[in-house]
């Protein structure tokens, strides 16, 4: 990205836009815009001169407010918040609009670049083999990190359109509307309402974004016909994930199932219409008619139950095609193309519908359809187990969900074919054991003949992840669950677990297993002749997985599976990279070419001996470094009571809890990864995006010497893409703000521990450089720049009604609202919250 086209498509236009916000019809937001300025640049002065965010603010208030009371003080806090809420709106309409022109829709990751690269080495072939027998995943979960209400998304949508088509009058009467829209949501979602407005991505963005690169493809092919129209598909989990919800029931999985097939069905009969409008023929208007008829019946009468033929759906849109060719000289056959090919690929369930609980409910519930402890038996003797359905009364309504989702499983299947719900993923796996129970269950409970479904292990602490692969030879040792997967294709499901692998053992070490644990499973995978699909539970920032994708995976070697790239993707960054058709197919196609590139230049990727024992070495020393920080016993007291931690689950952004368990005790077992790291973030620290690295490439080039390490950086593209996500975590902390932790009696020393570290990780990172500045290397340096200064206001008020928390009781539910409502507009404005 260009700093010039940036400052001119972004910068300038935001300070033109910005400025018509004081043009509005309300004083408050008039008077708060004129402040805000005076605000910022007050706080940018005082915090360069080592003040607190409580100094800053009180000071503030002393020199330009000294006459108004607590609550019109407080009242200008909030006034400053909302409207640095829609800057940071306006920015991401801004970003969108522009998004051609900030980015090389045909250079690096495109389909374009890979094919010129692809045909100057004579493999076109080879690619297109590859492409015929690949496949990429993007799973839209649940989790909350998404801030924006749908009514702001849609604002966001329609001003980024109007931006592009430069009408004034629009714009402003959208940031009008934005003006007296409300960003805080007085109520959790349900699992259904979070599955409605993740299925506004499908529906408007998916539905267009991927047909158009399937079809691209299929043109690629001249010498046979292109036959995998599974090469892009959508996973779903809202209503599907379970796993610390108690909110999401059997009745909610098979009402979202329904839910996408209505959509989908909608998005058939709007494409039909379209098509009846043009195709006015003799012989096809009849049949046209008809495919109307029935799909205005299925959706609209017969009791909502959205019965639909999808094989003779197709067979009436290819007579079309037949009578196109053979008597209207193929006019608007393009278009019947178009249809066609999206009903190849969405079927009639739209997206995959994935089943999640944690293995220690799936071990109780099985406990109880056994009616004993189940402690010790043969792996084969779950394979010939009999029971009935447990009573009603047996057990918690989390059990009862559990022995009841197989027959919904099965119940989905029925009604919108397989593909629509047929995973169940195991969260905190640790042994075959929880694989072969929820076999059992599913045997006995559902899915009794040529079980469609697909038992999916997620290994997610670093010990989960070194014994993996033993549990996995554990399954494949067994005929019975060899005969099972040959009934699914030779083929086993693995996910893995950045966010709490990052949580447990460090950005680095996490990362670093994680790819070990790969090759692993794949080495015994192919011994057993199985072929393994990883599913990777990547988040937005680094420390979640997040960061350069096409980097990570392109950098994959031959020694890992390659045939399938499967990610999770989830809050901000569903909205961020998916928020137009445009975006949605350039970020789409990096994951396609860097799965592509894996495949075809495998060998460009590998690593040798030495820098395997190299990066084996900086992840030991960083776990070493990063668990002595985790087992302080100022370490989750530090997050308790010194950051927005314990807010998270106020802001009613999702029905799931912020921690596993009952008890009152936080501990971060039972903490979730995305408050976790959420507060490490939101106090500019990104501790779990970095911690440990510093340490360990110092004591690494201690041992050594600098220039291996150098070396490993310039050669390995692996550890490379891990350094350059790291950047991003570092290029958004800010210890200034905290620098008043340094004198906290009780947390001063880990405060010390952290800022050391921040310190140590950038030089470092530096020497890795060499003469280059950060700002040659690091993506997305022009908008992190951007945005970090239009939240600087939000920043210094949440760490500032933090301190005043511990210090004044009379305006404690005051201080803990700005907490609350300072998230909001952090976290929109980081994107991928780090």
């Amino acid at each position: 990205m260009e700093q010039n086209a940036y400052d001119f498509q972004v910068g300038l236009k935001y300070q033109l836009y910005n400025s018509i916000f004081l043009t509005l019809h309300f004083d408050t937001i008039k008077k708060t815009g004129i402040e805000l300025p005076v605000f910022r640049a007050y706080l940018q002065s005082a915090l360069a001169s080592g003040k607190s965010p409580s100094e800053i603010i009180e000071q503030y208030f002393e020199e330009h407010h000294k006459d108004a009371d607590s609550n019109e003080r407080h009242g200008l806090l909030f006034r400053f918040i909302q409207y640095v809420e829609r800057q940071v709106v306006l920015i991401d309409a801004l970003e969108e609009a522009a998004f051609s022109k900030l980015n090389d829709l045909n250079g690096q990751g495109s389909m374009h670049q890979l094919i010129q690269r692809v045909n100057l080495d004579h493999r076109e072939q080879e690619l297109m083999d590859a492409l015929n027998d690949f496949r990429v995943k993007i799973v839209l979960t649940a989790h909350p990190t998404q801030f924006y209400p749908g009514s702001v998304l849609g604002i966001i949508n329609d001003l980024s359109a109007s931006v592009e088509d430069n009408d004034l009058h629009e714009i402003r009467l959208l940031l009008e509307q934005l003006g007296q829209t409300p960003f805080f949501k007085k109520e959790k979602p349900s699992p259904y309402n979070e599955a409605v407005s993740l299925g506004w991505y499908l529906e408007n963005i998916f539905y267009h974004a991927i047909p158009q690169i399937v079809g691209r493809i299929k043109d690629l092919s001249t010498t046979q016909d292109y036959t995998n129209f599974r090469l892009l598909e959508v996973g779903f989990w809202p209503g599907g994930d379970r796993d610390g919800n108690p909110f999401v029931t059997v009745e909610t999985t098979k009402k979202v199932a329904k839910r996408l097939k209505f959509i989908l069905l909608k998005a058939y009969y709007k494409d039909v219409r379209a098509l009846k409008r043009r195709l006015t023929f003799n012989g096809v208007i009849e049949i046209i008619d008809a495919l109307e008829e029935s799909l205005r019946t299925s959706l609209y009468e017969s009791n909502r139950s959205f019965d639909f033929d999808l094989n003779a759906f197709q067979s009436d849109l290819m007579r079309i095609q037949k009578l196109l060719e053979e008597q209207y000289q193929s006019f608007f056959i393009d278009q019947v193309d178009d249809l066609l090919i999206k009903t190849k690929i969405f079927g009639q369930h739209f997206s995959s519908l994935d089943i999640r609980q944690d293995s220690r409910v799936i071990q109780k519930a099985f406990d109880i359809c056994l009616g004993k402890e189940d402690t010790s038996r043969p792996l084969s003797d779950y394979f010939s187990l009999s029971f009935p359905m447990p009573d009603e009364t047996a057990g918690e309504p989390v059990h009862q969900d559990t022995f009841k989702v197989f027959n919904a499983i099965s119940e989905i299947q029925q009604e919108n074919g397989e593909l629509a719900c047929h995973r169940f993923i195991i969260s905190n796996c640790r042994r075959a054991e929880s694989v072969l129970q929820v076999y059992a269950m599913a045997n006995n409970l559902g899915l009794q003949e040529n079980m469609a479904l697909d038992i999916v292990p997620l290994f997610e602490t670093i010990d989960d992840l070194m014994h993996s692969q033993s549990e996995m030879e554990r399954l494949y040792q067994l005929p019975e669950y060899q005969a099972h997967l040959k009934n699914r294709n030779g083929r086993q499901y693995i996910m893995l677990g950045f966010s709490d692998g990052t949580k447990d053992g460090g950005y680095f070490s996490a990362n670093w297993n994680i790819y070990k644990a790969k090759e692993r499973m794949t080495t015994v995978s192919r011994n057993y002749g199985v072929e393994v699909v990883f599913f990777d539970g990547r988040g937005g920032p680094p420390a979640r997985g997040g960061g350069n994708v096409r980097k990570y995976y392109a950098a994959q070697g031959n020694k890992i599976e390659n045939k399938e790239v499967q990610l999770t993707i989830q809050g901000q960054t569903v909205s961020s990279r998916f928020s137009s058709v445009e975006s949605a197919s350039h970020y789409l196609e990096n994951i396609l070419t860097a799965g592509m590139e894996s495949r075809l230049y495998a060998k460009d990727h590998a690593t040798s001996t030495q820098q395997e024992a190299l990066m084996q070495q900086i992840a030991d020393d960083s776990l070493e470094a990063y668990v002595a920080l985790k087992q302080r016993d100022d370490f989750m007291s530090f997050l308790e009571f010194r950051s927005p931690l314990k807010y998270f689950g106020q802001t009613n952004i999702g029905s799931r809890p912020s921690k596993r368990g009952k008890s009152s005790k936080l501990t971060l077992e039972d903490l979730r990864a995305i408050p976790f790291v959420g507060s490490w973030s939101t106090m500019k620290l990104n501790v779990p995006g970095y911690y440990g690295l510093g340490i360990a490439m110092k004591q690494t080039m201690q041992k050594e010497g600098e220039q291996v390490l150098l070396d490993l950086y310039r050669e390995n593209e692996f550890f490379a893409s891990l350094i350059s996500n790291s950047m991003q975590s570092l290029s958004k902390t800010r210890m200034e703000l905290t620098a008043y932790l340094q004198k906290d009696q009780a947390y001063g020393d880990l405060y010390d521990l952290i800022n050391k570290e921040n310190e140590l990780t950038r030089k470092m990172i530096q020497k890795l450089l060499g003469d280059k500045g950060w700002e040659m290397v690091l993506e997305s340096k022009n908008s992190i720049q951007l945005r970090e200064e239009i939240v600087l206001p939000l920043l210094i008020i949440q760490q500032y009604a933090l301190i005043k928390m511990e210090q004044n009781e009379e305006h404690k539910a005051v201080y803990e609202k700005l907490i609350i409502r300072t998230l909001y507009g952090i976290i929109n404005a980081a994107r991928n919250s780090a």
